[in-house]
């Protein structure tokens, strides 16, 4: 809560930088008071804005995590404590999660996740009914769209498996799994 009254207030804050102030004198005398600029300033101005901003976001990040920026390739997601930052969840509002039945009947799924705190993805693949375990080890794999990609193996009696984290701010993932190491693989869209 307390992060989010800090946006909003570097939000105001950006706000009165931009246009000098806040007017008392009323709609009209405040556009007049306005004063004019080229679209470039405007331009300029909405930049420092919008770096004010993911400055005042990138510090209210806490610091409390394993790993940040791309020193999270790699990094365990539940030993980093990115499985844990508010807002944590499936990518694509739920969406990115796929799933699929074995020769057996068995379900299983496969889900991409984000953490908005590391800004990093991983693959989940699991068992529908963890219980139910018909001896296959599973296999999960994230890809991020430059090529750079992360799997882990389970052993044939755990209930899923995680793939290591790739960082992707400003690039889509992908998550894929398998039954043991081998075709035919479930993937997810990119996100």
């Amino acid at each position: 809560m307390r992060s989010k009254i800090l946006i909003a207030f570097a939000t105001v804050v950006a706000l009165m930088a931009l246009f000098g102030g806040f007017a008392t004198a009323g709609p009209a005398k405040a556009a007049a008071s306005l004063p004019r600029m080229t679209q470039a300033q405007a331009l300029a101005k909405v930049t420092r804005i919008g770096l004010a901003y993911e400055q005042a976001h990138h510090l209210l990040r806490p610091a409390s995590y394993g790993c940040s920026g791309e020193g999270c390739d790699g990094k365990d997601n539940a030993a980093t404590g990115c499985n844990k930052a508010p807002g944590t969840w499936v990518a694509g509002n739920g969406a990115a999660k796929v799933e699929f039945i074995d020769s057996s009947n068995y379900v299983y799924y496969v889900e991409l996740w984000w953490s908005p705190g590391c800004y990093t993805n991983w693959t989940y693949t699991h068992r529908g009914a963890c219980g139910a375990n018909d001896g296959n080890t599973m296999s999960a794999y994230v890809y991020r769209q430059d090529g750079l990609q992360y799997y882990a193996i389970s052993s044939s009696s755990a209930c899923g498996v995680s793939s290591p984290m790739v960082y992707a701010r400003s690039m889509v993932s992908q998550a894929c799994g398998y039954l043991g190491d081998l075709p035919p693989h479930y993937c997810t869209a990119w996100y």
